[in-house]
């Protein structure tokens, strides 16, 4: 599991707060095994001042079902978070830059539970031509109090082998019954076994780094240029 003492202590100051945090639906969590219920939280402030608790379940259950990229995308996320703010520090999403390489709606939906709201009105949109493929399977948080950047990425040998394969063959509407129930088990199984390991063995160990900035994009503008 991913926790220390003091990252305990803090969700425990901060309980009260906390319970603004998301109430699970009752037919997604009772499906999730105990070491997604049991992942400790990212603790937040969303940009309309209110601190939260965002867990790995509620992660899952905003997206709808036991998704492997979501729980990469949420864990990924943690990692980044844990680096640049530290264990007794909480992340403020109005001082983050992120950006995601990874076009697939369960990576999406746990950014935007995260980082944008506890009822996103909407996913926010993915711009044409993004690939699925194990490299675009990374996101880039960016500081902007500090100017500090880091990558995360899965390790690529932790991908199931035929997981994009079968992702490929469901878009062009060519699955099986026994390809479908391949591609179930699949996801299944990054679930139960990901949040089981380290953040080291999952991500390695990224370089943290300075950057100078020029220029600059809102949500807005992102959406935009997305929906175009």
């Amino acid at each position: 599991m991913h926790s220390s003492p003091r990252r305990f202590v803090l969700a425990s100051a901060l309980c009260i707060i906390l319970l603004a945090g998301l109430p699970l639906k009752q037919a997604v969590s009772d499906d999730l095994p105990q070491v997604v219920k049991d992942h400790p939280p990212i603790h937040v402030i969303h940009p309309d001042g209110v601190a939260r608790s965002i867990s790995l379940a509620q992660v899952l259950d905003h997206h709808g079902y036991p998704c492997g990229p979501a729980t990469v995308g949420f864990l990924a996320l943690q990692y980044g978070l844990d680096l640049l703010f530290g264990e007794d520090e909480i992340a403020r999403a109005n001082d983050l830059l992120v950006l995601s390489h990874a076009p697939m709606g369960g990576v999406t939906d746990a950014l935007d539970l995260v980082l944008v709201s506890e009822k996103p009105e909407s996913r926010t949109p993915r711009p044409a031509g993004m690939e699925h493929a194990v490299e675009s399977f990374r996101i880039q948080l960016l500081r902007k109090s500090t100017m500090q950047t880091v990558t995360v990425a899965l390790d690529p040998q932790l991908w199931p082998e035929d997981w994009f394969e079968l992702r490929t063959l469901r878009r062009a509407g060519e699955m099986t019954p026994e390809l479908e129930a391949r591609r179930q088990s699949l996801q299944d199984e990054m679930v139960e076994t990901l949040p089981t390991k380290s953040f080291e063995t999952l991500f390695g160990t990224p370089d943290i780094n300075m950057v100078m900035t020029w220029g600059g994009i809102t949500s807005e503008e992102a959406r935009s240029a997305a929906q175009q």
